[in-house]
């Protein structure tokens, strides 16, 4: 069985922090590293050893889409499955309506995984727009006539969906499937005591929140062993090329090379997840906003808490048995002894083996063998995995790590044949051979344009001759070659 995978790159496949970042604009992972913990699971669930997975490197959502693209994943491919994250919220409605587009073409089977609806942190839907329903509608009826169900991420996404007339018989809740990533059974476990000053703590920040500005600086200074890791493209452009946080950013939230924690280099920007949960394994406790952030951390076995602000990153919370709180405000602050204490993991220790059932019977369901079934352990993948040399995490480019810039800069030059079409900063001669057919200046290609014009009506007149019936054009000849002599007759006259 072949899959398609929508995915931004393979567990497997190693990719420079360079090359992460300037991939599509966006990066490899589209613009949040968190998308790789579920599109990893997925890919890895599915990967049994008698399928070849192949991933769309998000190309599939992508304007450059066209029938023959879409006529290959029917020829070559029998299943598409799609991990998806809250891409039912208005930001997103481009790329899902592209995705909608092509698979109203498809005739294989289609498998939605964890999709989810973006509201309100009360998830109130009430007030989503009639253009944003029309196209989760017309996306979940283009998949459900290629499925026996859509899997969403919790309760909050399914009611969205019964009010648009999607009931349980359409719909499976599943939960994130990064958190089956390590199989059936999950234990998180506390310490005795909270983490002390000098602990290691792992920082997630969305940076759009307002109070988190306030709540990551204060905490960072209380606890100097802190470190804060971002995930959005944005964020890596700052750590890689000291370019400045565009976009809507709290107050206090490293914007620029000025900030504090990036001049201490306490900013880690992580490429894979293997690498990511290897070091918040070391870490004594994390928190934050970012709901993959804190999955990573749970997943490496490290007490984690969300501090929830919409209704994606809460209804997974509630289903996984995540400990949550609501944002608080600056002024309330986050005091890290008493969220530690408070947090209780009782409920996720609990729940993830049902939920990891519920998760794999659907795979099934929608005709998706899984790794988790006897027999159909991958080891040989698990090898590859193992023996990976993932990029270590980005710094900021206060680190010490001379090596690693002397790479950057290598990556970034490229070769002699590179330069050769570099403009910004080059050097301008201020006397050198030009050549008429090939210069930039207007005047130059005004010029080149009215050649490309007159060949067109040259060609078009040709055409157009040619279009004439056989016996027209053998007349129309005649008629060329008798004017001709006749001219000669009267220049001889």
């Amino acid at each position: 069985m072949r899959i398609l995978v929508r995915a931004g790159k393979a567990p497997h496949d190693v990719v420079s922090p360079e090359a992460s970042f300037a991939r599509n604009r966006s990066g490899v992972f589209g613009a949040n590293v968190g998308n790789l913990l579920f599109t990893n699971a997925v890919y890895k669930a599915v990967n049994v050893p008698d399928a070849e997975v192949v991933v769309d490197s998000l190309e599939t959502e992508s304007p450059r889409v066209n029938d023959e693209y879409t006529k290959r994943v029917n020829d070559e491919f029998d299943i598409f499955a799609l991990p998806l994250a809250n891409a039912f919220r208005t930001q997103f409605l481009p790329w899902l309506d592209r995705l909608s587009g092509v698979i109203e073409k498809l005739d294989i089977p289609v498998a939605v995984v964890g999709v989810g609806a973006q509201l309100g942190f009360d998830g109130n839907y009430s007030g989503v727009s009639d253009r944003t329903n029309a196209s989760v509608t017309r996306f979940m009826r283009a998949v459900l006539d290629r499925s026996s169900s859509v899997g969403v991420r919790g309760e909050i996404t399914a009611d969205y969906l019964n009010s648009l007339g999607f009931g349980t018989n359409h719909v499976d809740v599943i939960g994130c499937p990064s958190m089956y990533d390590n199989g059936r059974q999950m234990v998180v476990e506390k310490a005795d005591a909270p983490p002390a000053v000098d602990a290691s703590i792992g920082l997630n920040v969305t940076p759009s929140i307002s109070s988190m500005g306030a709540i990551l600086n204060n905490v960072a200074d209380r606890y100097p062993n802190s470190v804060y890791i971002p995930q959005e493209h944005r964020e890596l452009a700052l750590l890689l090329w000291g370019k400045d946080v565009s976009g809507k950013l709290a107050s206090g939230v490293p914007a620029d090379i000025s900030h504090p924690l990036y001049r201490q280099d306490r900013i880690r920007f992580f490429l894979d997840p293997s690498t990511w949960r290897g070091y918040l394994s070391s870490c004594e406790f994390v928190f934050g906003n970012r709901i993959h952030g804190n999955i990573a951390a749970l997943t490496a076995g490290t007490p984690a808490v969300l501090l929830s602000h919409d209704s994606r990153t809460l209804e997974l919370a509630r289903y996984h048995g995540i400990p949550f709180r609501p944002v608080p405000s600056a002024d309330e602050g986050v005091d890290v002894e008493e969220l530690y204490e408070s947090a209780d993991f009782t409920e996720l220790n609990r729940c993830s083996m049902e939920n990891f059932d519920r998760y794999t019977a659907f795979l099934r369901k929608n005709d998706l063998t899984t790794i988790y079934e006897p027999g159909q352990e991958n080891i040989s993948y698990e090898h590859i995995l193992a023996s990976a040399s993932f990029p270590d995490p980005v710094h900021t480019l206060f680190s010490n790590n001379r090596d690693v810039l002397i790479e950057r800069l290598r990556w970034l030059w490229q070769g002699i044949d590179a330069d050769q079409l570099r403009s910004e900063g080059a050097y301008a001669p201020p006397f050198a051979p030009r050549s008429s057919s090939s210069g930039n200046d207007p005047k130059s290609l005004n010029a080149s344009i009215q050649r490309l014009e007159a060949k067109v009506r040259e060609h078009e007149g040709t055409l157009k001759y040619l279009r004439q019936p056989a016996e027209k054009r053998v007349l129309e000849g005649v008629r060329v070659r008798l004017n001709r002599l006749r001219g000669r007759g009267n220049k001889s006259g």
